[in-house]
């Protein structure tokens, strides 16, 4: 029922079914929900929220974008080996979360993300492929005692050379990996058959994986049939 964004960052309209490359073929891709923490993710509103991490300038670019209208363009001149963009954000001790970023290279570049809360976290590094939005993303556990976290987009890590980078679709959310960008709130979807005037034909196959933790016959004498 929403507009979504496959893991490309093509965008789906509303009511139009998504369909991504899985381990058996082609399947139904179906939204579940989440929240972006962050302020700004895809810099509709400009450069608000975000501030210079160490070295750099940038500023809201309309010629390069994956989400919405605008993406953020970086500039960093030669020997700034740690240059980036920070945002901080409210979290909670002992809960896991994910950032992820997408960057584009014009120039240069290495991406990573890194988190500082109490400790620092960084992702694995990312070399470029020209012309090409990548995304990076770092899974972390807030440790005891911290309530915030300063959140590193970082285009050109441990390089000193010159970069121009396009960074788009920055999220942080409250899961142990990253789900398809979204600027603010998604609701779960479910997938209802029939959904006329959406697959035609009307009938199809619905396949998952099932994990059972313990023996659920023991609890459950009727669970036997399958």
């Amino acid at each position: 029922a929403s507009v979504a964004y496959l893991e490309d960052g093509t965008q789906v309209p509303a009511g139009q079914p998504r369909f991504e490359d899985g381990k058996f073929g082609k399947g139904v891709l179906i939204e579940e929900g989440t929240t972006n923490l962050l302020t700004n993710p895809s810099f509709e509103n400009g450069t608000i929220g975000w501030a210079i991490y160490n070295y750099g300038t940038f500023t809201q670019d309309a010629t390069q974008k994956l989400f919405g209208s605008y993406s953020c363009k970086f500039e960093a001149s030669a020997n700034r080996p740690w240059a980036g963009i920070k945002q901080i954000v409210n979290v909670t001790a002992g809960t896991t979360y994910t950032l992820s970023a997408y960057f584009k290279a014009e120039s240069g570049g290495k991406f990573a993300v890194e988190v500082y809360a109490g400790q620092l976290f960084l992702s694995q590094l990312i070399a470029p492929t020209p012309g090409v939005w990548q995304r990076v993303s770092l899974t972390f556990t807030v440790p005891s005692g911290a309530t915030l976290a300063e959140i590193r987009v970082l285009p050109n890590y441990g390089l000193t050379t010159p970069c121009i980078v396009y960074i788009d679709g920055i999220q942080l959310e409250q899961k142990p990996y990253a789900t398809s960008f979204i600027d603010g709130t998604r609701a779960a979807e479910s997938l209802t058959i029939p959904t006329a005037g959406i697959l035609n034909p009307q009938e199809g196959t619905v396949e998952c994986w099932v994990y059972l933790d313990g023996d659920i016959l023991a609890t459950s004498p009727a669970a036997n049939h399958y």
